[in-house]
Parts: C-alpha cells; structure tokens; sequence
C-alpha cells in the first residue's frame, strides 16, 4: 500500500466546507478507506457521506479498480447507522431527500469493485450500505439488524430492494418485522455474504485476497457488470404502484410516531407507538 492520508479530512464544497474523519491507503490499483468516529459509533452523517463520495470519485478518476470500505469498529460497533439526528421531525410532508439514499444510489453505480469488510455490528441505515457493496468479508460472530420499526421510519422502497437483492423474502421480512439481529454467518449461509472469517486480524487478508482477484480481470467487463447488476437489482416500480408505495412510506415520515420513536431513542428508553 502506498502512504496513507489520516486525520480529519477537510474538502471545499461549492460554498460548504464537508469535514469528516477517513483513513486512505492505496497501491494504485485498489484503494482502502475507513471510517473512524468515536463520538458517534461510527454514524453515517451527511458530511461523511458526501467525503466519501468525493474520495471515491476522485479513486475513479485515478484508475482505481477496487475500493475496499471499512470502519475502525467502536466499541464493537463497525457502524451505529444513519444519524437520526438529520431526519426532519413533525413533518406535514415528506420532502425530505434521504443523504444516505442518494449516496448510495451513487455508489451502487461506481464502475469500479467494491468489497466491504466489516469487523464489527452494523446497525440501521449501515447494513445497506454493507450489502451494496459488490462483495463482503465479514467477522461471523458479529451481527447486523435494521431497525426502522424501532423508530417509526418510512424506509424506501429502493432499501428494501436491496435487502431482497441478498437475502430471502422470509428473512428480509423477519429483519424489517422485527429489527432483531442476524449474525454474519447466517447471512453466509444464506449467500448475503461473500466469506465469513473467524477474527477481524484475518479480514485485510481475506478482502485483499478478492482485490487480487478482481483487479486481474478486465476493467470494462468489470464495469459493464456492475452496471447490468445495479439496474436489474433495483426496484423499478410502475408509476401507479410506485405512488401506492410512497403514500405508505410517506405516513410514516409525516406522523406522530416518528417523533415518537426518535424521542425515545434520545432518551433511551421503549416508544409508545400509536399507529398515527
């Protein structure tokens, strides 16, 4: 690996300034990236969203073929998920535009590989991000869980797609249903995983072994199929269903439970959801 570039990280954007706390390493062909945020758990933020967008656009324009995404684990932790700080509270309607549903709308379309190797829990809005990534190196012991319902969130169509892109319907339904975990090996077995390994020493190891891999192969076919995954893998509803759809997401966003459950989750403490 080439030298590394740590610290906090700060990027002019138009007439913002986006700061957020990445690691990088990288040989020219295949580039590591971790995210370390102690304060948080590893909360996936706007402003680190929108740096990692710009340090994988920057890896594409450079001739990157591999970009391998991990985070230093907090407390067992590899993420806490979505800040729920950002989600608009008491809203009258949904107009808000989900960062984090963006970005990965992005990074599912990258014409370079993606390996996620995860040495830690993941929780909420980060097991997406996980499972968008073209191929995951994961700790077997170390669990992942969605949690939407604990909060009154409307999640997306375009999530739960993902969800049903790696994992049977019965399962994904049990996760959303009951935002109870599931381990990293039983997500193995069930092929959501792409190697499971007995100790996060082993997890560099195991994900650069796939980089060599990929990076042997040819650059456009590699490009050509990830684009044919990305759109055939994505929900593309009819414009009739596709409303139905958002009207439901959309009662959620815009209801009391939603405050609710956030509210509760500040105070750490069981909502009293109410259905409206």
């Amino acid at each position: 690996m080439g030298p590394a570039c740590s610290g906090w990280v700060v990027v002019a954007a138009l007439d913002s300034v986006i700061v957020s706390e990445w690691t990088s390493t990288s040989d020219g062909t295949v580039l590591r990236m971790t995210f370390h945020d102690p304060s948080s758990r590893n909360r996936l933020t706007t402003p680190m969203l929108e740096e990692a967008r710009a340090i994988l656009t920057k890896a594409v324009l450079d001739g990157i073929r591999v970009a391998i995404v991990r985070a230093e684990p907090v407390k067992g932790t590899w993420s806490s998920g979505h800040d729920i700080s950002e989600i608009p509270l008491e809203a009258e309607e949904h107009v808000w535009a989900n960062p984090l549903e963006g970005f990965l709308e992005y990074f599912r379309r990258l014409p370079i590989a993606t390996i996620a190797e995860v040495g830690g829990d993941v929780w909420g809005g980060a097991c997406e991000l996980v499972l968008s990534c073209d191929l995951i190196v994961a700790t077997a012991h170390t669990r992942m869980a969605v949690t939407p319902a604990r909060l009154g969130v409307g999640y997306p169509p375009s999530g739960v797609a993902r969800f049903l892109a790696c994992l049977p319907a019965q399962v994904v339904a049990r996760m959303f249903l009951t935002a109870e975990p599931i381990t990293m090996q039983m997500a193995y077995e069930l092929g959501a995983i792409t190697q499971t390994v007995d100790s996060p020493e082993e997890l560099e190891t195991a994900a650069g072994l796939w980089a060599e891999k990929i990076v042997r192969n040819a650059p456009l076919t590699i490009a050509a199929s990830k684009a044919a995954l990305a759109e055939l893998s994505d929900a593309h509803l009819p414009p009739e269903v596709a409303h139905r759809v958002d009207e439901t997401v959309a009662r959620a966003w815009t209801s009391r439970d939603l405050a609710e459950g956030v509210r509760a989750f500040e105070e750490r403490r069981a909502p009293e959801f109410r259905g409206h």
